[in-house]
């Protein structure tokens, strides 16, 4: 299943290389870190053997979470940097 929903990731990278013609540094890297730790969440809902946890929850999801929230700071400073090219 992982490298199922690892291909659908390719593949919404690709979309977003093909429709941002003017990219921004960091996007599809920002992009990839949210996308991929929504994978891992996905993943590690399904596993059995999780050794590592704090009560309930999987250390990975707490990974995962850190990543998004990385991902999505790395994309609002990315979207609403100023332009400083000394032009």
């Amino acid at each position: 299943y992982e490298s199922l929903l690892n291909i659908v990731v390719l593949i919404i990278l690709f979309l977003l290389l093909s429709k941002f013609k003017s990219r921004k540094d960091g996007i599809i890297f920002f992009s990839y870190i949210i996308l991929y730790s929504l994978v891992r969440i996905l993943v590690e809902t399904t596993r059995i053997d999780s050794v590592l946890s704090f009560g309930s929850i999987h250390v990975a999801h707490i990974a995962s979470v850190l990543f998004i929230l990385i991902g999505i700071t790395g994309l609002y400073f990315i979207n609403n940097k100023k332009n400083n090219d000394i032009s």
